[in-house]
């Protein structure tokens, strides 16, 4: 008897878990941005901290952000060859820059870095014959901004 009471009253208590109603509502926009609005809803909560927000209710807002690179015109004309490569890769710089501010990193398909050095010429020669047959990438660097990235296939 106990278990048929107790369970009429945990039913009857998850009955009202979800009652609200939304009686009219809109949407409206302007060049200073966008607003939209419900009525109707009996209790609002809303909790702020220094991470973010956090509010209840029926209608949440949702913000998007555009994440983006700055816009970066590369000056260097730059090949890599051979590639599939089986000893060494070279990388050709064909512009006259300063080469103090360039270095290369390689790393592996898991994101692991394997390799990394400095750009001294127009010429660089990259040993890769110790590593294993895979797909490799290569990042050219300046100033430890990217500005070139090559797929190496190793056969």
């Amino acid at each position: 008897m106990k278990k048929i009471i107790l369970l009429i009253l945990l039913s009857s208590a998850f009955s009202f878990a979800q009652q609200d109603f939304v009686i009219a509502g809109g949407n409206g926009s302007g060049s200073g941005g966008s607003v939209s609005f419900s009525l109707g809803q009996t209790a609002i909560t809303e909790l702020n901290g220094t991470n973010g927000a956090m509010s209840q209710g029926v209608q949440q807002p949702i913000e998007i952000y555009t994440l983006s690179a700055s816009s970066f015109v590369s000056d260097y004309e730059m090949s890599l060859f051979p590639n599939p490569t089986v000893h060494n890769i070279t990388l050709t710089l064909s512009n006259s820059i300063n080469f103090n501010q360039l270095s290369y990193e390689m790393y592996d398909v898991t994101g692991k870095q394997i390799q990394i050095g400095k750009i001294t010429n127009s010429e660089t020669v990259i040993d890769v014959s110790q590593l294993a047959s895979s797909i490799y990438i290569l990042k050219i660097n300046e100033l430890g901004t990217n500005v070139k990235t090559f797929k190496i296939i190793k056969k």
